[in-house]
């Protein structure tokens, strides 16, 4: 797959992501090439976080982060990766085992290369909202951000449901919810047994 094949399934992903879907179920990458897509997407996000984070701090003057944003930027580049690998990695597990709940059809395999699809769209478009971060009001800003993290959250699900032979976005929404339930009890799992306070689940990434 050239880049043109990525702009091209990228324009089909926005606009029709059922197709799209079936195209990603076609590529059936091996297990060699998902892990090569798994880690370079890993290391985009890493790269997309710092360039994102230098540019508005520039703009914004040196403004504080959140919280978990703060903490997240204090780790090395290699740190970061290795932290949005595991959430990835973790978030396609929890996927797939909520599929598995829901009578889902699709295998790990696809899931992963599912996960890996949604967050370089994540990428390109953390690109854009930091673009009109910086040359728009604030309050445009703000409205791009939340307009577009809800169409890819659509997105994602239109995607889900067809990897899946659900036919319905809503038991695509509920396996999404599944895992996110997974993945806090695993971390309130892991939190009690180092013995530190439950922080949350997973931050975006």
């Amino acid at each position: 797959m050239n880049l043109s094949d990525i702009g091209g399934l990228l324009r089909l992903t926005l606009t029709k992501p059922r197709d799209a879907a079936g195209l990603l179920l076609a590529v059936n990458p091996g297990k060699e090439v998902l892990w090569l897509a798994f880690i370079l997407v890993g290391v985009l996000s890493a790269l997309a976080f710092f360039a994102s984070n230098m540019l508005l701090s520039l703009v914004s003057g040196g403004a504080e982060m959140p919280a978990t944003l703060s903490i997240i930027s204090r780790l090395t580049p290699i740190g970061v990766t290795a932290f949005l690998l595991v959430n990835l990695g973790l978030f396609a597990g929890a996927l797939y085992l909520g599929g598995r709940v829901l009578n889902g059809q699709a295998r790990f395999g696809d899931i992963a290369l599912l996960v890996v699809w949604q967050q370089f769209l994540m990428i390109v478009f953390q690109f854009a909202q930091t673009g009109i971060a910086l040359i728009a009001p604030a309050a445009v800003s703000v409205i791009f951000t939340l307009a577009s993290s809800l169409y890819l959250f659509w997105v994602f699900l239109v995607l889900l449901a067809v990897v899946e032979r659900f036919g319905t976005v809503p038991r695509a929404l509920a396996q999404f919810l599944l895992a996110l339930v997974g993945l806090s009890l695993l971390l309130a799992t892991v939190t009690n047994l180092i013995g530190a306070p439950p922080q949350g689940t997973f931050p975006n990434v």
